[in-house]
């Protein structure tokens, strides 16, 4: 169970896709062969079980992601959202491998463009949905992530690069909004990046909520 459920002809057209200079880290490509073991297990332990219909992501660089998930997910379907022009074109290499139109690529920051389909997604708030939350790896932008993520009703989110030695990326706005939402930790993986798997609790209701609550009884 690793990257090499990855067909070799996709990885190759998945890097020859990539554009020159393009050196941001990713699942499959610009990462260490250990961190890509790591983490492709990881996923694909809890994807599995999940079995979701949908995942959203966030940080759809050179749609590394979609690639890996969809061979062993053959029925997903994947909402992304990137800033890069470029990744559109990633997109549709994985797409004409796949012979499947599955992935909507969203352009734009995620800041701006999530809000944007609250009330478009709510018709996905009773599937089963996922999140792999990559993107902008600062205060402002992952948090943002996380909790657009909650308004779409996804249970079950996977947050990358959460290694400490990196706080104000990933690990800060995590906390923050675990604190502010009702979700809570499952399991993290132990790789140099490392990824949290959180799921929404059943028990809890976060800051955030109980003050969302209060407001509404006060109306």
């Amino acid at each position: 169970m690793c990257m090499m459920n990855i067909d070799p002809v996709l990885l190759e057209a998945i890097k020859k896709s990539q554009p020159e200079g393009n050196d941001e880290g990713n699942l499959l490509v610009v990462v260490d062969d250990d961190t890509t073991r790591i983490q492709t297990e990881f996923l694909q332990k809890h994807l599995t079980q999940i079995n979701p219909e949908i995942i959203f992501e966030t940080g759809t660089n050179i749609a590394c992601f979609s690639g890996f998930v969809k061979s062993f997910l053959p029925d997903i379907n994947i909402i992304t959202f990137g800033r890069d022009e470029f990744s559109a074109d990633c997109v549709k290499v994985v797409e004409e491998f796949y012979g499947e139109k599955f992935i909507e690529f969203i352009h734009g920051n995620s800041v701006e463009t999530m809000p944007l389909y609250v009330d478009a997604f709510q018709e996905h708030k009773d599937k089963n949905t996922a999140a792999w939350v990559d993107g902008g790896h600062t205060l402002n932008v992952a948090y943002s992530d996380l909790v657009h993520c909650h308004k779409y009703g996804v249970e079950h989110i996977f947050v990358d690069d959460i290694n400490p030695k990196w706080p104000w990326q990933t690990i800060v706005p995590l906390y923050n909004f675990l604190v502010d939402y009702p979700y809570e930790l499952v399991d993290i993986s132990h790789d140099r990046r490392s990824i949290a798997y959180i799921r929404r609790s059943k028990t809890r209701v976060g800051l955030k909520t109980e003050e969302e609550k209060r407001l509404k009884n006060t109306d």
